[in-house]
């Protein structure tokens, strides 16, 4: 019998003998990596058995600037250029399978928008590079208070989203609170204060995308509506804020 191979081009490819026995097809195609951090590259190994010389061959391809390539094209069509989190075509699609996800398993799932109170202003007074720069400094402060399985998003502008699979109403009023509590709290260079206005959601059995996304954008009108820096919440059965 063909015993594993040290090689890390064949450290993956433990199943030889099933090949030779012809107990799997002939010709594999996979990927394996080889080395870490910057100096990692990428082949494309090509099993192949030749049977009428009880031989198995294996060629590699490198394929490092490909999949380079492929990850950074990727990069750009999935994430916001400014704060590196989802933007709002990729959150749109996550959102979309997780709604499906529900409606399967019949499991919570909330939605909470933000946007930030008179961010006009903080332009307009401040600059665009220090606008920015608190765009940045709130994705950092929501990526550190959420949890492993929430999602922040970039919707547009100053206005962002959280995902948050496994959470009733009542837990994503809790983080959403949390939220805003972290941002009105913190000073913010050259700025000082910036506050927030959230508007929550959850899912209900008679939802699909675009209906939960209405509510969630309909609550933070009301928050916006009620004096801003605080968080509103909307069932199905209410009626927005005029």
């Amino acid at each position: 019998d063909l015993k594993p191979w040290s090689h890390p081009f064949l450290s993956g490819l433990s199943d030889f003998n099933e090949i030779r026995q012809g107990e799997k097809q002939t010709d594999i195609i996979s990927e394996v990596k080889v080395g870490t951090g910057a100096g990692q590259a990428t082949y494309e190994l090509h099993t192949h058995y030749i049977e009428e010389l009880d031989l198995i061959r294996v060629y590699a391809l490198d394929i490092t600037d490909r999949k380079m390539a492929e990850e950074e094209i990727h990069l750009l069509a999935t994430t916001d250029s400014l704060t590196g989190i989802a933007n709002r075509r990729e959150f749109t699609a996550m959102l979309e399978r997780e709604v499906e996800r529900v409606k399967r398993y019949d499991t919570p799932l909330s939605l909470a928008m933000f946007d930030l109170d008179n961010f006009k202003r903080v332009n307009d007074t401040f600059g665009h590079d220090v606008g920015d720069s608190v765009l940045l400094a709130v994705t950092g402060l929501v990526k550190k208070s959420i949890r492993g399985a929430d999602v922040v998003a970039r919707w547009g502008g100053e206005e962002f989203m959280v995902l948050m699979p496994e959470s009733d109403m009542q837990a994503a009023e809790k983080a959403s609170e949390k939220l805003r509590l972290a941002i009105a709290g913190h000073p913010f260079d050259t700025v000082g204060k910036v506050t927030a206005s959230f508007g929550v959601a959850a899912f209900e059995p008679q939802d699909d995308l675009n209906s939960l996304l209405k509510r969630a954008d309909d609550a933070l009108y009301r928050a916006k509506d009620k004096g801003r820096n605080r968080v509103e919440t909307l069932t199905a059965g209410e009626m927005p804020s005029k």
